[in-house]
């Protein structure tokens, strides 16, 4: 399984404790972007690069990783229009200004055109998990009131083996300050709808609350679900004088 992807800065890593975690995902991003330049030096020799060298790369890193290493690169050398207008837009999704002088210790070395290429395969590998973002979020949901929504999961808190749309769909029925888009707590508490585990993300973690037009049918039967166990709870608490 792969390592997890600290998104942070060392400041940020010291602050809150977890020093250990900044460590290890700062030297899998370096092994990472050792790797890909590996890949590159064996597999391009001026010719167009293999098409498997995205799909063996996050086979070891996971694709969390090889976004960000290639997304810091590009914005690293993004300055001399070194690669393509759709690269270097998806790599401004990821938000690294603040880690300027960190990113340059696991930016890729090699050849921008072949690197672009790589970029390429792995935006393709990506697509290809047909994952839920923002395009498939209420508009302006960010501000809305989260409680009993069903809620898009950011990819990158899920693993490589659970990254599937279904796994990023949370039902916000626990509750929590978070919930709420001008609460100072950030906890949002639900359950996942695939499997009905408990869960506590914070609000920063998903990406909005899912409109209906993109709800699976099985979905749907599982709000169903839920919402006649509420009501029958709910009447039970009456009748019991609560």
């Amino acid at each position: 399984m792969s390592k997890y992807v600290y998104p942070y800065s060392r400041e940020s890593a010291e602050n809150d404790g977890v020093l250990d975690i900044w460590q290890d995902s700062r030297s899998e991003n370096i092994a990472c972007a050792k790797s890909i330049n590996n890949e590159i030096s064996l597999n391009s020799g001026g010719m167009p690069l293999d098409d498997a060298a995205a799909r063996r790369v996050i086979g070891q890193f996971g694709i969390d990783r090889v976004n960000w290493v290639l997304a810091a690169t590009v914005q690293h050398q993004s300055k001399d229009d070194l690669f393509s207008q759709t690269n270097m837009d998806w790599a401004k999704q990821f938000f690294m200004t603040y880690l300027k002088k960190e990113i340059s210790e696991y930016g890729v070395d090699c050849s921008p055109a072949v690197l672009d290429e790589l970029v390429d395969q792995v935006r393709k590998e990506y697509n290809q998990l047909n994952l839920l973002d923002y395009t498939h979020c209420l508009p302006d949901s960010g501000n809305m009131d989260y409680k009993d929504r069903v809620l898009v999961l950011r990819p990158t808190n899920l693993n490589d083996e659970h990254k599937t749309p279904d796994n990023q769909l949370v039902i916000a029925d626990i509750g929590g300050n978070g919930c709420s888009p001008t609460a100072s707590g950030r906890k949002v508490m639900g359950h996942y709808l695939i499997d009905g585990e408990a869960c506590v993300h914070q609000r920063s973690d998903f990406v909005g609350i899912v409109m209906d037009d993109y709800l699976p049918q099985w979905v749907k039967d599982a709000l169903e679900q839920w919402q006649g166990t509420v009501s029958e709870s709910n009447a039970n608490q009456t009748m019991c004088g609560y």
